[in-house]
C-alpha cells in the first residue's frame, strides 16, 4: 500500500493516510464500485464522478459538494483545458482509492499486466 494517497482541490492539498484507505474507499463505493467507475472510460459520467469525487473530497477533511466539483469539471474545460485530461485526472483518484492496498506488478503473479503509472491530480480550483 501506498503511505499516502493525496488529491487537490481548490489549490489545497488533501492527504489520505494509508490506515485511512479502506474507509476512504467505502466512502467512494456509497456513490458507485469499481465496476462501475470502469465504465465510466468508454462513458463518462461527469455528475457520477463529480459526486465520488465530493465524496473523496469530505472525507479528506476539504469541503466539496458534488455541483462544485461539476462547476470546477466544466470551468477548466471551458478554459481550454482538454475534457480527458479532466475526466482521466478526477477517475485517477478514484481509482488510487479504491485499488489501495492492491499488489504492485512486482509483487503480481507471473502474466499478469504490467504496472502503468496514473497521472496525478490536478483538479480545476
Amino acid at each position: 500500500m501506498s503511505a499516502m494517497i493525496e488529491i487537490e482541490w481548490k489549490g489545497e492539498t488533501l492527504t489520505i493516510r494509508e490506515n485511512q484507505a479502506f474507509e476512504a474507499a467505502e466512502a467512494v463505493e456509497e456513490v458507485f464500485t469499481l465496476g462501475e467507475l470502469a465504465k465510466f472510460e468508454s462513458k463518462p459520467k461527469l455528475a457520477a464522478l463529480s459526486r465520488g469525487f465530493a465524496a473523496l473530497v469530505n472525507f479528506a477533511g476539504g469541503k466539496a459538494t458534488p455541483q462544485e466539483v461539476r462547476q470546477s469539471a466544466l470551468a477548466a474545460m471551458k478554459a481550454g483545458e482538454n475534457e480527458a485530461a479532466v475526466l482521466t485526472s478526477i477517475m485517477s483518484a478514484l481509482v488510487e482509492v479504491l485499488m489501495d492496498g492492491a499488489p504492485d506488478a512486482e509483487d503480481a503473479p507471473a502474466g499478469a499486466p504490467e504496472k502503468t503509472t496514473r497521472p496525478s491530480l490536478k483538479a480545476a480550483s
